[in-house]
Formats: structure tokens, C-alpha cells, sequence
């Protein structure tokens, strides 16, 4: 059974983009991050607490993955969908647990962006795209 997951947080260091293997043949970005999510409690007489939050291993397979590594930085507010799983390790000989999330979408945070420039299409890659 799969846990999807979507929530908002930022980044702790700089993304990490690797070129893997593909099987059959060829490569595909992957970008590794890590991300913080926190859990802001309401309180009753106004405002919010931080309610501990944790941090999770956030990974992206594929043509986005490239295109983040360039956009993203430490301290970015990103916006991640995905399957969480939580993951055993052993560190100094304790176990311990580990979230980890697979992405399919991550995104910055429209919270905290000033403006947006979108590039604009040429007609020569919509040809090499309809052909």
C-alpha cells in the first residue's frame, strides 16, 4: 500500500544532482534533497507552535530533476508530492528511523515567490516535439 504524501517545507542544504544508469541502456537525472516539514499547531488565544516537525530525504527521478538542481538552494520553500516510506538504520550501533519520499511533482512554494518569468516556446522545439 502506498502513502501518498503533500506538504510544504524547506530545504536544509543544497540539492544533489546525479546521472544514473538506466536499465537497457542510457542515463536519467536524479536529484536528492533534504527537506524539513514542520507541524504548526493552532493555539487558542491566536497565532501557531511549532509542534516539532521532522526532516525527510526527498528524491526526484527524471527531465525536472535537472532543471531543479538550478533553481532550488538551502533554505528554498518547495512544495513535494510523493510516497512516503520510513526506512531502519543503524547509527553508532542504535537504530534508528528515517522518512524518505519519492517524489512525483516538487515545486517552489508560491508563498515565497516574488515573480515569475516563464521561458517562451520557439517554433523549432515545437516542431522536434510534434515530430
Amino acid at each position: 500500500m502506498k502513502s501518498i504524501f503533500f506538504d510544504t517545507g524547506n530545504l536544509g542544504a543544497e540539492p544533489i544532482l546525479r546521472d544514473v544508469p538506466v536499465d537497457g541502456g542510457g542515463s536519467t537525472n536524479i536529484i536528492n534533497m533534504r527537506v524539513r516539514f514542520d507541524r504548526p499547531k493552532l493555539k487558542q488565544e491566536g497565532g501557531y507552535n511549532d509542534e516539532g516537525g521532522f526532516w525527510a530525504d526527498v528524491s526526484l527521478i527524471g527531465k525536472r530533476a535537472a532543471k531543479l538542481s538550478s533553481l532550488l538552494h538551502t533554505g528554498a520553500r518547495v512544495a513535494v508530492l510523493g510516497e512516503l516510506t520510513q526506512e531502519e538504520y543503524v547509527k553508532d550501533g542504535e537504530t534508528r528511523q528515517a522518512m524518505k519520499i519519492s517524489a512525483s511533482f516538487i515545486g517552489p512554494d508560491p508563498i515565497a515567490i516574488d515573480t515569475i518569468k516563464f521561458r517562451t516556446r520557439n517554433s523549432e522545439s515545437i516542431e522536434s516535439a510534434t515530430t
